[in-house]
């Protein structure tokens, strides 16, 4: 089995953190859309303690994905010729990325700026360093609830390309996602 990345693939570091984060960002969206709606009551906060806790999670590996491609770069694009749209393709996983790192961070600051203690699984209490601040804590609910709305389309178009150079182009590059050590 192949661990690190290559110029024409990616590993299996690679491709589990990338499925792991995908995974993730489906459970926390509908798990924050279930909190949204829910009245206040012991199961609205224990719910939002996994969606915290999950966000955490999300937050450290979307970390491990950027030090692990930073260290890696990326393999080289399916159209080795440089397309714009492979130029495009590169701008947009960075995006995706940033987008990863600003909703936990931002919901890291929500919890911060509420009436809640945030803990990662229960097994360990975060510092609380910004004290509640209600109109603060309001801000940034609705930066962190416009970030995951924006996320979703952003997601959609990757998940779109992908299934075009499946479908379309028959290229191989989503196989590369998939299977450790696939050739294109």
């Amino acid at each position: 089995m192949q661990i690190r990345d290559t110029a024409s693939n990616y590993g299996f570091t690679s491709i589990w953190l990338h499925w792991i984060s995908a995974g993730l960002v489906a459970v926390l969206f509908v798990s924050g859309k279930i909190v949204e709606d829910m009245s206040r009551g012991a199961a609205k906060w224990e719910l939002m303690a996994v969606h915290q806790s999950l966000g955490m999670l999300l937050f450290i590996v979307v970390l491990a994905r950027l030090l692990w491609r930073l260290g890696q770069g990326f393999p080289d694009p399916v159209d080795k010729q440089g397309s714009v749209l492979a130029k495009l393709s590169r701008a947009w996983h960075w995006i995706l990325l940033g987008f990863l790192m600003l909703i936990p961070v931002s919901g890291y600051l929500l919890a911060e700026t509420g009436l809640h203690d945030l803990n990662f699984f229960g097994l360990v209490a975060l510092p609380d360093v910004l004290g509640t601040d209600r109109d603060m804590h309001e801000f940034i609910e609705e930066v962190h609830e416009t970030l995951s709305n924006l996320l979703l389309p952003l997601v959609a178009v990757h998940v779109l390309a992908a299934l075009k150079h499946h479908y379309f182009d028959r290229d191989g590059t989503l196989k590369r996602m998939v299977s450790a050590g696939y050739k294109a």
